[in-house]
């Protein structure tokens, strides 16, 4: 038997018999052949191999968040002395892959030091928005960030103080961040 699903008021059950046993028992075995090659371990280790893998991978992941978030404050202290104003409006280069979560990092940390980010990246052929600034009253990203990515074509959304979005006009970033600028200053 292959596996019972529940179907209407009784069970379905799949099952394979005589020679298509065979080969997918052969099929099965090289697959797990190939795994335990990948893995360099005996196919009969494969299944705590593979949870090791998944758990160094999972440390990993979680080591390059911690360095990603240091970077990020890095990041915004020298955006925040660079540029006077309750704004700061820039063009990034994410260190890593992820423009979108590297334009979050950065903004929240210039939302920690009580400053609007408007920041801009390139990647993959798209121009990606993130805007961020402190909670409580102040202008409402969301729809500025709405005016900018019209420019760039894209879409996107968020809230009074955090919005993100990304379209393909990579020509247009400059424009955008400006648009978004321009309804910052006005009160959005």
């Amino acid at each position: 038997m292959l596996r019972a699903v529940k179907w209407a008021s009784g069970t379905r059950v799949e099952f394979a018999c005589g020679h298509r046993v065979v080969a997918m028992l052969t099929a099965a075995g090289e697959r797990l052949g190939s795994v335990a090659q990948a893995l360099r371990c005996a196919p009969a280790e494969v299944a705590a191999a593979a949870a090791r893998a998944a758990e160094d991978a999972a440390s990993r992941r979680k080591d390059v968040e911690r360095l990603l978030a240091v970077a990020a404050e890095a990041e915004a202290a020298r955006l925040a002395g660079r540029q006077d104003g309750p704004a700061v409006k820039a063009v990034l280069s994410p260190p890593v892959p992820g423009a979108a979560a590297w334009l979050k990092a950065v903004g929240q940390a210039l939302a920690g030091r009580g400053r609007v980010a408007l920041l801009g990246a390139v990647e993959e052929g798209r121009a990606h928005l993130g805007f961020t600034r402190p909670r409580g009253e102040g202008p409402h990203l969301g729809q500025a960030l709405q005016a900018a990515v019209s420019l760039l074509g894209g879409k996107g959304g968020g809230a009074p103080d955090a919005a993100q979005g990304s379209g393909p006009a990579i020509g247009m970033l400059e424009a955008a961040l400006g648009e978004a600028a321009r309804r910052v200053s006005a009160g959005a």
